[in-house]
């Protein structure tokens, strides 16, 4: 429509069939001109899209790129974490068994010596209970001993006194009888 108009006012001023020929080749490469321009600034603007497609793209794939990050980082915490609880349910369990072992150890050692201690006093008291024994029954025997001893020497003494008594006896009455 603007063509057709320049065209057309451009006729009027100078009526040549040439001059108009040479505006509308004039008008032609004015209308090149624009669709090249309006075909640089699609371009531009395809290359706008372009790169903002790039850009999205990149942004996209820096996107994934972060995302893949964070899942890599994820799995590495829950395997340390995993490594963690491992690791200090395996000390929990050894110090729970060390201790345990060390509590049977120290009851078995209690129980040997209170065992040894009970054994040490019942022969203890047993071997106070013999020699008790044995004292009373030697202070039993020397008391009978020296009882016997007693007895015997008491008789052995009335023995000899009644001996005598019956010499001397003997003796008064053979001296009596002589002079009789």
């Amino acid at each position: 429509m603007n063509f057709e108009r320049t065209v057309s006012v451009r006729q009027k001023r100078s009526g040549n069939t040439v001059s108009s020929l040479i505006l509308i080749d004039q008008d032609i490469i004015y209308l090149g001109n624009m669709f090249s321009k309006s075909s640089s600034s699609s371009k531009s603007s395809s290359s706008s899209s372009s790169s903002s497609s790039s850009n999205s793209s990149s942004s996209s794939y820096s996107s994934r790129s972060s995302l893949i990050a964070v899942e890599v980082v994820v799995e590495v915490v829950v395997v340390v974490v995993e490594v963690v609880v491992v690791v200090v349910v395996v000390v929990v369990v050894v110090v729970v068994e060390v201790v345990v072992v060390v509590v049977v150890v120290v009851v078995v050692v209690v129980v040997v010596v209170v065992v040894v201690v009970v054994v040490v006093v019942v022969v203890v008291v047993i071997v106070v209970v013999i020699v008790v024994v044995v004292e009373v029954v030697v202070v039993i025997v020397v008391v009978v001993v020296v009882v016997v001893v007693v007895i015997v020497v008491v008789v052995v003494v009335i023995v000899v006194i009644v001996q005598c008594s019956a010499f001397i006896f003997h003796t008064i009455l053979n001296s009596l009888i002589i002079e009789i």
